[in-house]
């Protein structure tokens, strides 16, 4: 479950980092112009890109317009030939345009494997220019074109040497060099001349790889009423299997209690969800370092032998370490060696039962871990976890942590989700990677609609509005950084999302506005938004089936329930089984 806080500004961090390291483009008044019209393709450009497609190379930099603004990804975008705009309206200026790291998108494969001219090299110290940022060199035409046309905040630092590559439409062998948002391609048959270094056509290239509104796509017309188009917002593109449902549940582990168990994961089975995800502590479970698992691993066993015989598939979300298994390092979650043996004896002990496991819970928030918050910790307990569940069944999936929303940065108490998952990316050459097979995500919207987004199209209620984890699709953010760290074509799992009705906690006081029906009318489009625009979603968990009887009806987690504290069905049952209907679960 998540946490949520006041929102810091936490883009302050990434305005530091890019004053650091991209001086600001000389703009003169008479740039500061408004929107343009290309009658070359047919589209309006606003006020805010039009600056910057003057201000940082215009045509030559990244060629005409060849669609309309649209959402995509969590952004307002506009493709141009040569690159993609980006609204980032939560940034100030002159950064609230940046264009997209194509180069590093499309090179994703040759930068993971680090071979050939994507491979890092070391500073020549013969004065060539070299950047330890990216461990590349930049010299010759490539230099002076980078430097006179707007430099790392036109086209960001290099990431490969120069290398020979046949022409994208003509076949001519080129010598290219690749950097964040471009590739530069030297034309000798244009020597001497303007055309002697092009860019790339990187954003048709995208274009050609994306599935995007069709009205996108359509021209406009040189007219006051095209000028003033909004931009298209979120739209169904997908037409594809139906995604798997599952429920987040809570269960008794007292044997009078079976029979509660059984009740409940009957009703649930009736649904037509096949999954859910349950949570062993293993604090309760080894509550002393010597203390056998087999004495206290009876009630974790009848659940899952429960589910396994309805026909239910088994998430196990491990946390929570004990008291002597917390290393003198604050920074570590729990000992990664005493945690790979625990993990070992339960993928052992559950080998063929167990369909996944979720290693840890939320681990930017301080609740799920040690005395501070920090990426390496984790690294150290999926380094030790991930071969010892694979070596006991091979079968069995490994989930990442779905992290907390959230866009405080005190590592005492809560990171960054989205700075979080960048710096654990980042570690070690992306060796995280190599350690879950499912990538996990929480999507909560706390009292607004699923179709809102941050900071396009805020909502207007009278609180937890004003910060992008307070919204749905706010996973649209964390999948981008999945997708340019080279691991997009993993499988997404949605571990936690939903809304709650009033509750006991102030955490959660948006819930007060939320009725019963609002909340299934909002778990319902949800499912309808990961089923129509999301193909990168695999499966998702409701959070929770049964949390209003198993904490009582005055905990603070029982508004997210959507059964009664009598077990009853609540609206939003009823609106997932009628998306279940519509959507019917693969047998």
């Amino acid at each position: 479950m998540e946490r949520r806080g006041a929102r810091v500004f936490a883009v302050v961090g990434l305005f530091a980092l890019l004053l650091s390291v991209a001086p600001l483009s000389a703009q003169p008044a008479a740039a500061q112009q408004g929107e343009m019209f290309f009658p070359e393709t047919g589209f309006w450009v606003d006020a805010e890109f039009a600056n910057f497609w003057r201000v940082q190379g215009g045509i030559m930099a990244f060629g005409y317009p060849v669609s309309r603004v649209f959402y995509q990804d969590g952004l307002h975008r506009q493709y141009f030939e040569r690159a993609i705009f980006e609204h980032h309206e939560d940034l100030p200026a002159p950064y609230n345009v940046l264009a997209v790291r194509l180069g590093a998108k499309k090179t994703t494969d040759q930068r993971m494997s680090m071979s050939g001219a994507f491979a890092p090299v070391p500073n020549p110290g013969d004065g060539t220019r070299w950047y330890g940022e990216s461990e590349h060199t930049l010299s010759g035409i490539f230099l002076d074109y980078w430097e006179a046309n707007g430099g790392l905040q036109t086209f960001g630092f290099p990431i490969s040497e120069p290398l020979t590559e046949p022409g994208t439409y003509d076949d001519v062998p080129r010598t290219v060099q690749y950097f964040e948002r471009a590739r530069m391609e030297h034309h000798l048959e244009h020597a001497g001349t303007q055309y002697e270094i092009l860019l790339g056509h990187l954003g048709l290239e995208e274009l050609g790889q994306r599935t995007v509104p069709d009205v996108a796509l359509v021209p406009q017309t040189d007219s006051d009423a095209d000028r003033a188009s909004a931009p298209i917002g979120p739209q169904p593109l997908f037409d594809r299997e139906p995604l798997t449902c599952g429920f987040n549940y809570a269960f008794w582990g007292d044997q009078p209690n079976d029979v509660t168990n059984r009740r409940y994961l009957e009703m649930l089975a009736e649904t037509g969800c096949k999954w859910i995800r349950v949570q062993f502590t293993w604090m309760d479970l080894q509550p002393e370092q010597n203390a056998p698992l087999d004495a206290r691993i009876g009630a974790y066993q009848r659940i899952v032998d429960l589910a396994n015989e309805l026909g239910i598939e088994v998430l196990v979300n491990i946390s929570h370490a004990p008291e002597w298994a917390k290393p003198a390092d604050p920074t570590i979650p729990a000992d990664p060696q005493a945690f790979g043996e625990f993990m070992s004896w339960m993928a052992t002990r559950f080998a063929g039962k167990v369909a996944a496991w979720q290693i840890w819970n939320e681990p930017n928030l301080i609740d799920e871990n040690n005395a501070r918050i920090q990426p390496e910790g984790y690294l150290a307990m999926a380094r030790a976890a991930y071969p010892a569940i694979k070596n006991a069944d091979p079968e069995a999936l490994v989930v990442s942590p779905g992290l907390g929303p959230n866009s405080l940065m005190f590592d005492d108490l809560a990171l960054d989700d989205a700075w979080y998952l960048e710096y654990l990316f980042g570690l070690n050459d992306g060796e995280i990677l190599h350690y879950f097979d499912v990538f996990a995500v929480h999507a909560y919207g706390a009292g607004n609609s699923p179709d809102n987004y941050w900071p396009s199209n805020p909502d207007d209620n009278p609180g937890w509005t004003t910060a992008p984890e307070f919204y749905f699709r706010h996973i649209e953010e964390l999948r981008r950084i999945l997708e340019y760290s080279g691991v997009g074509h993993k499988p997404v799992w949605v571990t936690e999302t939903g809304w709650t009705t009033p509750n006991s906690s102030d955490v959660h006081g948006y819930g007060e506005w939320i009725t019963e029906e609002l909340q299934a009318q909002y778990i319902g489009r949800s499912l309808e938004i990961m089923q129509t625009e999301w193909d990168w979603i695999d499966q998702v968990f409701i959070w929770h089936f049964n949390a209003a009887e198993y904490g009582g009806a005055e905990s603070s987690i029982a508004g997210f329930s959507v059964t009664n504290p009598d077990g009853s069905p609540r609206p939003a049952l009823v609106a997932i089984n009628d998306w279940v209907d519509r959507y019917p679960q693969a047998e």
